[in-house]
């Protein structure tokens, strides 16, 4: 990733940050059961007591975890100086750029093959002035912005706070920019997908399963996502907003 793109989102995410905020976001157990509408029994609320921190603290181990097997592949490296695993590692450097680009069905039959998306421009489609899909809801909630079509991370980099984020799919990698923007749009995914939780734990409206909605939409289309009515239109901007 360029350093200007990095710094521009380290700026970004100040900017768009509230401590207060986040501090609020992780309740005490004790209004956490206070807001269920499924009452629990004593053993229930026990039970959960002790369940809930260690899921905190697992989510956040889950993290440092990564880190820790990167450190015995790097002490691997200089301890066994062997010229495979360098000549391994040039030969991925150059097939990751290339790999990057393949997108794959959500459903394959035998040997996944990626789709081509050479053959297949934004061209072939037509932009309806009043476009309108409909996908899976995972995430509820209500948003207008412009939107932004990005497909890999470099594209991600251009993101502005408030934007819509149009993506075939997420990943971990993706994390620093969702609490920039005010909604997610992906074509592949479901509840328990990366985009879908992470825009739960951000309050942020998400709709999955918009197949074609790269395509059909582009950056700076000012839209509508309806994370409840799994409504995702282009719609007419106000006069107050300005792109």
């Amino acid at each position: 990733m360029d350093h200007k793109l990095l710094i521009n989102l380290l700026q970004n995410l100040v900017k768009t940050s509230n401590i207060e905020e986040v501090k609020k976001k992780e309740e005490s157990t004790s209004k956490i059961f206070s807001q269920l509408q499924v009452p629990l029994d004593f053993t229930s609320k026990c039970y959960l007591r002790f369940v809930l921190p260690n899921c905190r603290r697992g989510v956040r181990a889950r993290e440092i975890s990564k880190s820790t097997v990167i450190k015995y592949e790097i002490n691997d490296l200089l301890n066994t100086r062997s010229p495979g695993i360098v000549q391994k590692a040039i030969q991925r450097k150059k097939l990751f750029p290339i790999l990057e680009q393949y997108i794959f069905p959500e459903i394959s039959k035998g040997i996944p093959k990626p789709l081509n998306y050479e053959e297949e421009s934004s061209d072939s489609y037509e932009f309806i002035a009043d476009l309108t899909m409909k996908g899976v809801p995972v995430s509820q909630g209500v948003t207008k912005g412009f939107a932004r079509v990005a497909m890999s991370l470099e594209e991600a980099a251009h993101l502005k706070p408030g934007e819509i984020l149009i993506t075939y799919s997420t990943d971990i990698g993706w994390s620093p920019y969702f609490p920039i923007i005010s909604g997610v749009v992906t074509e592949l995914g479901g509840l328990i997908s990366h985009g879908a939780v992470v825009s739960r734990e951000y309050g942020l409206p998400c709709v999955v399963g918009l197949q074609g909605a790269c395509k059909r939409f582009r950056s700076g289309d000012y839209v509508l996502l309806d994370g409840k009515k799994r409504n995702f239109a282009k719609v007419a901007p106000t006069r107050t907003v300005k792109k």
